[in-house]
């Protein structure tokens, strides 16, 4: 078991909305149209926040996210609700 870090990290409104994209399965691309902007905006916000979380990637972010308290379990059902077979 990890423990729970000292401090939360500290994302921009923005990164954290990325964030929850993700978190909900979203690619780049959908978050992109979902916040109206480039999908070359919202890597290079992904890659900031993938270094202040010192994450690996899209999984390893979010796990953080939710260890961290950044994200909560009712994020992801907005996934559900928008692909019912899920």
């Amino acid at each position: 078991m990890n423990p729970r870090p000292a401090s939360r990290p500290r994302l921009t409104a923005r990164e954290l909305q990325i964030l929850q994209g993700m978190s909900c399965g979203h690619s780049n691309a959908e978050i992109g149209r979902k916040l109206y902007l480039a999908e070359n905006t919202i890597k290079s916000h992904a890659r900031s926040l993938f270094k202040k979380l010192a994450a690996r990637d899209r999984a390893h972010a979010v796990g953080i996210g939710y260890r961290s308290g950044l994200l909560e379990r009712a994020d992801t059902t907005q996934s559900t609700r928008d692909h019912p077979g899920a």
